[in-house]
């Protein structure tokens, strides 16, 4: 792979296993890269200390079981997929404990978790636009990796008509998991100043550009409407690997910096 050969086996897998998952979900290969160095620092067996997230993605475990259910079959994960039930009130649940921590500890998988960011990128990005009857950019797109959908349009709505208004008021959940985010030293932060936050590192890139899926028929749309998954779209952009992620790669054994919520998605 150019431009990876200085970097340890290790973070070659991952840097690997991010480049296949944008290619097969059609997400852009910088934003997943740019998002796993977030959220894990290229570390596949993170885990929060404050959440249930785990893995490169730091996956909360309804959203990966959400995620699975809906997107695993797709990518040769039918059987978990088979395995997970959605209850009337919403959340998911596997009967066997055993078949529930093995299809769980998949969030440590580097090619499983990848392909799962990048099929939640793709929605995400479908929905954000629709209901923000605007385009969306790659820090849109990490507020909702960040927050869940209906989370980041409530934050980006927040920002734009009452900026002033604390995101921790907003978000309870996500802000007593990531104090750092939502506090400066005590003060909290407003929500202009969160989604500022959020935005920031990925202010230099363009936003992920998932080929746009067939509209589905009443018939074929999914909860809430929502647009079923159709077949994976090749992502022609070339791979650029800026100094700023080559840094981080080359700096894989570093602490990683937690950055996980519950993603309050209500």
């Amino acid at each position: 792979m150019a431009g990876v050969t200085s970097v340890s086996g290790a973070a070659a897998g991952v840097v690997s296993a991010i480049e296949t998952a944008a290619a097969r979900t059609g997400v852009g290969f910088e934003y997943l890269l740019k998002a796993a160095e977030r959220e894990s620092a290229f570390n596949p067996n993170a885990e929060a200390k404050t959440s249930s997230a785990a893995g490169l993605f730091q996956f909360i475990e309804q959203t990966w079981l959400d995620t699975v259910k809906r997107f695993g079959p797709a990518h040769g994960l039918g059987e978990a997929a088979a395995q997970i039930e959605r209850a009337a009130s919403g959340r998911y649940a596997i009967a066997d404990p055993v078949a529930r921590q093995q299809i769980l500890d998949m969030r440590f998988d580097p090619d499983k978790a990848s392909l799962m960011a990048g099929e939640m990128t793709r929605e995400a990005k479908l929905r954000l636009e629709e209901e923000l009857g605007r385009p969306v950019d790659e820090g849109d797109l990490y507020a909702a990796h960040f927050l869940g959908v209906n989370g980041a349009r409530k934050m980006i709505e927040a920002a734009d008509q009452t900026p002033n208004t604390s995101a921790a008021e907003l978000f309870p959940a996500a802000a007593k998991a990531n104090k750092r985010i939502f506090y400066d030293n005590g003060r909290p932060r407003s929500a202009e100043e969160v989604l500022a936050l959020l935005k920031a590192p990925h202010q230099d890139g363009a936003a992920p550009r998932p080929a746009p899926a067939e509209t589905p028929s009443n018939s074929e749309a999914g909860a809430a409407g929502r647009p079923i998954h159709h077949s994976p779209r090749p992502w022609a952009s070339p791979i650029v690997l800026t100094p700023t992620v080559m840094a981080a790669l080359q700096a894989l054994d570093k602490s990683w910096i937690e950055l996980s919520s519950d993603k309050d998605d209500a």
